[in-house]
């Protein structure tokens, strides 16, 4: 969302302070990514150099120690993985329940050992129940028969390669991501821009998901965000085929459909 917030109040787009922001999203892109190669590890690191050598002249404030960390991430990453595994914001969420229980004691003697014993038996309750859901949820009355009424040729025919797949989903969760109608995903790259599909609608067999998907170019600004092309191609996809598994919205800006990667690829430095 960040280049649509505040990108056209910007007046020079070279701006050096600008250009700090956007790199410092760039930056974010890599950290946040849940798949990373060694080939963007070492374009991080000269990213984050950078970062730190024009803020340290762009501002008379000396760096802070965060910005220090900074400079380790790619050398932790190489260590335990990609960090987004090892983000810990979540589940201080956990403190709701802990405060919720406490307050329903009405008895603060031996505080601790009360929340233990109600928070042992809340996560036994819920492993033995429906804690882990199913790979694909929906609800049965998103779901209806395949009507290619109105449909156009090109989709029908995309429809009738596969006669296995018999419905059509309004919505679905496929391990907790929600996948719709409008939102796009990623397809691949053409150098610098992106290949992206607009899902039109979602099949659905009894256990795979398929997307029917309006093919698109999204061309990259250069200034956060890629602007994309109206291609009429008509294409599908397996969920599990996905070079990525996060759909994106798009978002309309200067009269145009453009979207913003939430975090980058491996095949986006390939």
């Amino acid at each position: 969302m960040f280049p649509f917030l505040i990108g056209d109040q910007i007046e020079d787009p070279e701006d050096p302070v600008w250009k700090l922001a956007l790199l410092l999203k760039s930056i974010c892109e890599y950290v946040f990514a849940p798949a990373i190669t060694n080939l963007q590890l070492l374009k991080l690191k000269q990213m984050i150099a950078i970062y730190l050598e024009t803020r340290a002249k762009l501002f008379s404030k000396k760096l802070q120690p965060k910005h220090h960390y900074l400079g380790h991430y790619p050398e932790l990453v190489t260590y335990f993985g990609p960090l987004i595994r090892l983000w810990t914001l979540r589940f201080e969420s956990r403190h709701v329940f802990f405060k919720q229980a406490a307050k329903c004691a009405n008895n603060f003697k031996n505080i601790t050992k009360t929340l233990a014993n109600k928070y042992v038996l809340n996560f036994a309750y819920k492993f033995t129940g429906y804690m882990f859901p199913s790979t694909v949820v929906y609800k049965e009355k998103d779901a209806s028969p395949i009507v290619i009424a109105d449909m156009k040729q090109e989709v029908v025919n995309i429809i009738e390669e596969d006669p296995s797949f018999q419905h059509i989903l309004k919505s679905v969760d496929i391990h907790g991501i929600t996948y719709s109608p409008g939102l796009w995903v990623l397809l691949g790259a053409k150098k610098s821009d992106l290949i992206v599909g607009e899902i039109l609608f979602i099949l659905y067999d009894g256990s795979k998901v398929k997307f029917v998907l309006k093919v698109c170019t999204a061309v990259n600004s250069n200034q956060g965000y890629y602007s994309i092309e109206t291609d009429e191609q008509f294409g599908s996809i397996l969920k599990e085929d996905l070079v990525d598994y996060y759909p994106l919205p798009a978002y309309e800006y200067y009269g145009k459909q453009c979207l913003t990667l939430k975090h980058t690829c491996p095949f986006l430095d390939e």
